[in-house]
């Protein structure tokens, strides 16, 4: 019985990380050429935000000809790799997939991921 109780928790705890809301994804949206709020996450603007129906928010840094480096915060439905090979003056590329997760380029970590990992150590701890 205890077997069965442990792969029903673990059974739920993999579905709740893999369910979607259902909701779109909302993501920073702008470029430091027409937004100097763009560059600091600190000051980005609410307004500065749109849902998307791609998969991931993005970070992408380009390099102009005249040395600029210009920031977009975009939707993004490619990877990284994908963009760079589309794109070549695309220098730095960062991808997330939780809402406004495009503020800065630090990885998040989801709040289902923690809660998991805390219940399966517990679980295990109990053997």
């Amino acid at each position: 019985m205890e077997g069965q109780h442990r792969f029903f928790v673990i059974a739920i705890l993999v579905l709740f990380s893999i369910l979607h809301s259902g909701e779109t994804l909302k993501c920073y949206n702008c470029y430091t050429k027409g937004s100097q709020t763009c560059e600091d996450k600190l000051t980005l603007l609410p307004s500065e935000t749109v849902d998307c129906s791609e998969s991931h928010c993005a970070i992408l840094k380009y390099n102009e000809t005249d040395g600029t480096l210009i920031i977009r915060r975009t939707c993004l439905a490619a990877t990284c790799d994908e963009a760079m090979r589309q794109d070549k003056n695309l220098k730095e590329c960062w991808t997330c997939d939780t809402d406004l997760c495009n503020a800065s380029a630090s990885n998040v970590v989801s709040i289902i991921t923690i809660i998991g990992s805390g219940l399966i150590a517990l679980l295990l701890s109990m053997r």
